[in-house]
Parts: structure tokens; sequence; C-alpha cells
């Protein structure tokens, strides 16, 4: 009996790492195709092939990270085939397994509760992305791809350091262990370790101060990889911020600290995106200050995740199943599924006016709305619902974010959450702005001289209105990826 029961428990083990131990199998399968001479339409198809067979695997066997995961996996497809769309992006085998590494290293973390392993998929996510920035043709994704670098081994550094002192406190890599130590040790030193940590997960998620690379780098980025690194990096720093929250579950008095830290920290990257982006001409660089502030608003998710946890000195203990299946979490991935979709859809736009010049201003943007009306309309929608304009999903991922801050401030009556409601508000406002000022440019402008008349194929009308489609109809029923 207890070696069946033993087996069992293996059993299910295994069948949890199928997605994983695919996607392994199709890197490997990937880069030996790389040696050999192959068109992108063909390579293209091997990759949706491993990422289809991921995603029905990750449905045939359930994972409460599931809500993760099918986002991870859906997003990096989707950046995948938007790169084949652009010319200036070197799309070979390489380029794919790169893109399947880094999948793998997103979904591997989820299955452990190790700071080196946990470290090590971190290291390949960062080392992924910055060899993808330099797929793009010029010199000037070159410099974005070391500027990126820069920063992110910076960011490294400071997370390793961090890791070595909590296994100094606790003579351990393992999370749990590390947390049952907390307690006996002193202020001063555990929270400088936390910090160190918290400095390479807010580099992740773009969060002030650790901001300052992504303008630079979505300005010399591809499109494709734009998408990737403003949705995929993003819900991946959050997936991990979640995952520590979990361990730390019983340190009330850590969590408090932890939970004034990031309203502070949103409270400033609502105000540095909020004013770095009126004065934006350029909509990569635009959606760069974008990025900055909606990790704020996605904040505002992880600090409701910890409510419960900050309230009462002995809170009740959840599972792991019980802690991820929550509903703030659930209205975390429903964000970003909808941000996604909002910054794919201008992004695929940016895509085919980028093949007519490199770097695009608001000028480029003058009676495309009136010539080509199709991409005038998703470019519409795109914008709108990062405004939060009904009756766009946009608005309805804005309304989770101010519900959960006004029953945060209901429950704790902190003046730094009241701060937070009212600059979120006001940035709310502001960002109806230096938004809407694209689609009046596209409808309400002469045509440009500059433009060349546009290359828009079958398939971009059906990226297009497959996008605008979803969007319309998340806002209707919130509850289809919830």
């Amino acid at each position: 009996m207890e070696f069946n029961q033993q087996f069992q428990v293996n059993l299910a083990i295994w069948q949890e790492l199928l997605p994983e131990i695919w996607l392994a199998f199709s890197l490997i399968g990937l880069i030996i195709l790389a040696a050999f001479p192959t068109t992108t339409r063909w390579i293209f198809w091997v990759f949706t092939l491993a990422i289809a067979i991921n995603i029905g695997l990750l449905l045939a066997f359930p994972t409460v990270f599931n809500l993760f995961k099918l986002f991870f996996a859906v997003a990096v497809w989707a950046s995948g085939g938007l790169a084949c769309r652009e010319p200036e992006t070197k799309t070979n085998g390489v380029y794919f397994a790169l893109l399947v590494l880094l999948l793998l290293a997103m979904q591997l973390p989820f299955f452990t509760g190790n700071l080196l392993l946990l470290y090590l998929c971190l290291e390949v996510v960062s080392i992924s992305s910055y060899l993808l920035v330099i797929f793009r043709k010029g010199y000037v994704a070159t410099e974005a791809g070391i500027k990126y670098f820069l920063f992110g081994a910076a960011a490294s550094g400071c997370m390793l350091y961090g890791m070595t002192w909590f296994y100094g406190f606790a003579n351990s890599l393992s999370l749990t262990t590390i947390a049952a130590q907390i307690s006996s040790v002193p202020p001063l030193p555990f929270y400088t370790a936390a910090l160190l940590i918290l400095v390479s997960l807010l580099f992740k998620v773009a969060l002030v101060p650790l901001h300052a690379w992504v303008t630079d780098v979505y300005e010399g980025s591809a499109a494709s990889l734009v998408a990737l690194l403003t949705n995929v990096s993003k819900a991946f720093g959050l997936a991990i911020l979640c995952l520590f929250a979990y361990f730390l579950q019983a340190q009330t008095a850590v969590l408090l600290n932890f939970s004034l830290f990031l309203q502070f920290v949103a409270l400033v990257s609502l105000v540095i995106g909020t004013l770095g982006a009126i004065w934006q001409q350029n909509p990569k660089r635009l959606l760069a200050y974008s990025s900055i502030l909606h990790s704020g608003l996605l904040v505002v998710f992880l600090v409701a995740l910890l409510l419960p946890f900050t309230l009462r000195p002995s809170p009740t203990l959840l599972s792991i199943q019980a802690f991820f299946g929550q509903t703030v979490v659930k209205q975390m991935t429903y964000y970003f599924w909808v941000y996604a979709l909002l910054n794919f859809v201008i992004l695929y736009g940016v895509a085919l006016l980028e093949t007519d010049k490199q770097q695009l201003d608001l000028q480029d943007f003058a009676g495309l709305g009136k010539s080509n009306f199709a991409i005038g309309l998703a470019f519409l929608a795109g914008f709108a619902g990062l405004a939060g304009l009904p009756p766009t999903a946009g608005f309805t991922a804005k309304l989770l974010v101010f519900t959960n801050l006004l029953e945060i401030y209901t429950q704790t009556h902190q003046p730094l959450t009241l701060a937070l409601l009212v600059v979120a508000t006001l940035s709310g406002s502001i960002a109806l702005f230096f938004y809407m000022k694209f689609p009046y440019f596209l409808f309400f402008k002469s045509v440009a001289t500059t433009h060349k008349p546009l290359v828009i194929k079958k398939i971009d009308y059906f990226v297009f209105g497959f996008c605008v489609l979803c969007l319309l109809l998340l806002f209707f029923a919130p509850n289809w990826v919830m």
C-alpha cells in the first residue's frame, strides 16, 4: 500500500512536469534545426507546434499555476508570430529556440522552493531577453541590448548577493526553511537582504527606481520584443513576488512592511510613468512610460493579496492551491491578458509602420485612420483600452484595480493607501490626454505626405479583428479568463 501511494505521488509530479519536459525536448529539436537551412515560415510552424502541445499538456494536467503558465505560453507565441511580420528581425531557428528557452525558464520556478534554482530560472529568462533584443538589424538594437544587459547584470548581482545573506541566516536554500528562521534574524540584516532581492524583481516588473532602462530598450527593440518585455517579463516578475509572498504568509510584520513598501513604489511609479508619458511623440517610448504606469497599477493586486495576512496577528495559513486560487490572483491574471492584448494590437500596427522607417513619431500617424480605417480602428481600440475607456476590457481591468484599492483603504485607513488612490485617479485622468492624442492624429489630422502605401495582408486584418473582438468580449464577459 505504501509503495502504491508513493508511486501515485511520483506519477502526479511527473504529470505536472510534462509540459516543461516537452519544452525541453522542443528546445533541443529547434537547436538541431537551426543548424540546417530552413525558411522562417517552416521554423515558425515547428515553434507553433511546440507551444500548442505545451498548452495542451497544461490543460490536460492542470495545476493552480496554469493561470500564469498559459498566459506565458500564449504571449511568447504571439511575440514569435509578430517577429515573423518584421523584416528587420532576424527570425531563424536560434531566435525561436531562445523563445522556447525563455518560456521553459518561466514555467519551471513554480515547481521549486529553492533559491538557487529560482535564481537560475530568472537568469535564463534575463539572458534570453538580452539576446533576443539584438536580433533586430541595426546599431540601435545593439545599443538597446547592451543597456539592457548592463542594468540586468547589476540587478542580477544584487539578487545573488541578497540570496547569500539568506543562506547565511538559515544555512539552507529552501524557502520554507528560510521563512521559518526569519523571526530569529535581526531586522536590519534581514531587510537589507530582502531589499537586494527586491531590486532584481523591481527591474523585471519595470518599477521605480529600477525603470531607467525601459525607454531606451523599448525604443531600440523590435515591436515583437517590446510586446514580450512589456507583457511577459512584467507578469513573470509579479508571479515570482506572489511566490515569495506565499512562503512568507506567516510573517505578519514582514508582509505589512512589504505592503507599505510596494504601495510607495506603486505611487512613485504612477507619478513617473504619467509625467514621462505626457511629452512622448514616439509610440514605443510612450508604451515604455505606460509600462511603468501600469506596473504601479498591477502592484495593487499584490498588495490586496497580502491584505488578509497583514490585518491579523496570527493569520490562517493557506495551502499553495488555496493561496494561488484566490480571487485577487485571478483578477491579476485578467489584467495581464487585457494589458497584453492592448499592447499587442498597438505594437502590431507599429510593426507594420516601421517597414517604412525604424523610428516613428506622432506625425507618422497623421491621417492614417482615414486612409486605412481598419488599422485606425485597431489603434483606437488599443489606446482607448490603455486609457481605461469602455466598452474595451481596459475599463474592467482598471475598475478591478480601483475596487481593490478601495477595499485596501477601507480595511487599513492608511494615509499612504489614500494617497495612492488619489494619484491613481489623477493619473487615469491625465492618461486620457497622452493616449488619445494618437487616435486624434489618426482621424483628425491630414494625411502625412511621407507615408508609403502600407502593405497589409489578410492575416493582418484577421489579427486586428481578433484582438479588437477579444477586447470587447472581455469587457462583457471578464470571467472567461478569471
